[in-house]
C-alpha cells in the first residue's frame, strides 16, 4: 500500500463529505465537553462535533487515550513482483 497515496485519498474523500481538514496545526491541548470537541493549536482553536486522529506511531501526550492503544510495528519487508 502506498501510504501516501491512501491519506490523499481519505482526505479528498472527507473533505467530499464535508470535513475541514487543518493542516500543519499541531494540536497543544484537547478537550470534551457537551458532546464537543475543542482543540487548541499555535494558529488557533477548533470546535468540532467529531475529530478525526491522524497520527503516527509518535502520538503526543494530549491524546494520552489514543498513545496507550497505538503499537508501533516495525516492517522490514520488500515485496516484488515474481523475478523469474
Amino acid at each position: 500500500m502506498h501510504m501516501g497515496r491512501y491519506v490523499v485519498g481519505l482526505a479528498t474523500a472527507a473533505a467530499r463529505h464535508g470535513a475541514t481538514i487543518f493542516e500543519k496545526a499541531a494540536v497543544t491541548a484537547h478537550r470534551k465537553g457537551n458532546g464537543r470537541h475543542s482543540l487548541a493549536t499555535a494558529r488557533g482553536t477548533v470546535t468540532a462535533d467529531h475529530v478525526l486522529v491522524a497520527t503516527g506511531a509518535y502520538t503526543p501526550s494530549v491524546f494520552g487515550y489514543f498513545r496507550r492503544r497505538i503499537v508501533s510495528v516495525g516492517s522490514f519487508i520488500i515485496a516484488t513482483r515474481p523475478l523469474t
